[in-house]
């Protein structure tokens, strides 16, 4: 079971890492990817180096609009 958590954590190690390097991707589209990989927003805020505030109003408004279609 060991071995299943460090891959996975490889695994997110590597898609964060593209996700920080494309360069098609806006700061909100980055914001909502890393939030999906599984990234806190006070990591993903430091990862970006931008501000707390941002990244939680991006991801709260993301969030409303799926509760809204759903």
């Amino acid at each position: 079971m060991k071995k299943e958590v460090s891959i996975s954590k490889k695994a997110q190690a590597r898609k964060v890492q593209e996700i920080m390097r494309a360069r098609k991707m806006n700061k909100s589209q980055k914001i909502r990817s890393l939030y999906d990989a599984g990234k806190a927003i006070k990591e993903i805020s430091e990862l970006l180096e931008i501000r707390y505030n941002f990244a939680y109003n991006v991801i709260s408004r993301t969030l409303k609009k799926e509760q809204a279609v759903a």
